[in-house]
């Protein structure tokens, strides 16, 4: 589990570092594809570094671990954030 929880904060800040609308949109449309329960179409739209740290069985069985036993996504609220890390 630390070790998706490290390998998801290095590609969430590979995003920061992008341009900011668009590296927003993108997460913002990864996310949407996790949350859909897409677990195999969300790794396969992750980048290189992702998917050679990380099985896509691994992937998928991590994700529905974690999240099945949260429900279904209600809402979502995006802050933002403005400078950099």
């Amino acid at each position: 589990m630390k070790k998706l929880i490290f390998i998801l904060t290095l590609c969430i800040s590979s995003l920061v570092s992008a341009n900011e609308s668009s590296s927003s949109t993108a997460a913002k449309e990864w996310l949407k594809i996790v949350d859909a329960g897409n677990y195999t179409e969300s790794w396969q739209k992750s980048d290189s570094f992702f998917k050679s740290q990380l099985s896509q069985t691994k992937w998928d069985t991590a994700l529905k671990g974690v999240r099945t036993p949260l429900g279904k996504v209600e809402s979502l609220y995006w802050s933002t954030q403005t400078g950099h890390f």
